[in-house]
């Protein structure tokens, strides 16, 4: 008898510490899990926080050309400059981020000549404005072109928008339901030890 006792308190404690170290495995494994949708979370609203920067520069670099070519005066042409030198590091991080996404790539492609085409367009019609070689007419002509890739781009990154939001959604969710198993797992090993 009291060797079949012995040999049944072997056995729970054996399949006490299968147990024990499966539910911290699975812990962990949840923990690591909870971790990474945490960071895509962050890292979906990284992208979409770089992209609304890039829409912010080309409608400051808009506002500040326009004014430059109203008035002739140079001072407007600072935030035009201050995003020039921003824009392109900002671009080079959204590609960065968005490397495993093909379709996000191919829209910034397509985002990037867009910016350079209005870039090309302002910079030269600034330098005309410089010489006094821009009519009134043609200035509104450079309106309307610049106002036509300003859209585009508005376009464009309202699609890279979009698709980040869809998958912060996704993220989101998955972010959830990790934070809800962990702590169902968290619970049953509390419970588990107290047992």
């Amino acid at each position: 008898m009291k060797f079949v006792l012995e040999k049944n308190i072997k056995l729970f404690y054996f399949l006490s510490g299968v147990i024990l170290i499966s539910v911290l495995v699975i812990f962990y494994t949840n923990t690591q899990k909870v971790k990474s949708t945490s960071e895509s979370v962050e890292h979906t609203q990284e992208v979409l926080s770089k992209s609304d920067k890039v829409l912010l520069d080309i409608v400051n670099t808009q506002s500040s050309f326009r004014g430059y070519l109203l008035t002739g005066n140079g001072m407007f042409l600072e935030p035009y400059n201050n995003a020039l030198n921003t824009i392109n590091s900002t671009l080079a991080e959204l590609k960065e981020l968005t490397k495993d996404n093909l379709h996000q790539q191919v829209r910034l492609d397509t985002l990037e000549k867009a910016i350079n085409q209005r870039f090309v367009l302002t910079k030269n019609t600034i330098e005309e404005r410089k010489q006094n070689t821009l009519s009134e007419a043609e200035e509104i002509g450079v309106f309307g072109k610049c106002e036509i890739l300003t859209d585009k781009i508005r376009s464009i990154i309202a699609e890279i928008n979009s698709e980040e939001f869809v998958l912060l959604k996704q993220r989101k969710i998955e972010n959830e339901k990790s934070n809800n198993n962990f702590i169902v797992i968290f619970l049953t090993l509390v419970g588990f030890i107290v047992v």
